[in-house]
């Protein structure tokens, strides 16, 4: 029995130190998954952030051309009170 003492000693810390490597391997894998479930997340907000901008840039647009045909119909407007006060 003395010559497997030892060897059944080293299979015991043998499989000591695998559960140990086993759980420092599952605590990395779950800060992974956490690390990559954020990333996503983050990635997420992005994307709806994106798609706000998209409204807001075409609702700009939109209010540049009004800009152009306000600024078109003032001119206009200038340019015939001129005309009519020099005809005046």
């Amino acid at each position: 029995m003395d010559s497997s003492d030892p060897k059944l000693l080293v299979l015991i810390e043998s499989v000591s130190n695998l559960s140990r490597i086993t759980a420092n391997h599952d605590v990395l894998l779950t800060k992974l998954v956490d690390d990559h479930e954020m990333r996503i997340r983050g990635l997420e907000k992005c994307s709806v952030a994106m798609d706000t901008v998209d409204k807001y840039e075409a609702r700009i647009r939109v209010l540049e051309n009004w800009k152009w045909y306000v600024a078109g119909i003032a001119l206009g407007m200038s340019i015939l009170t001129g005309v009519v006060l020099k005809l005046t």
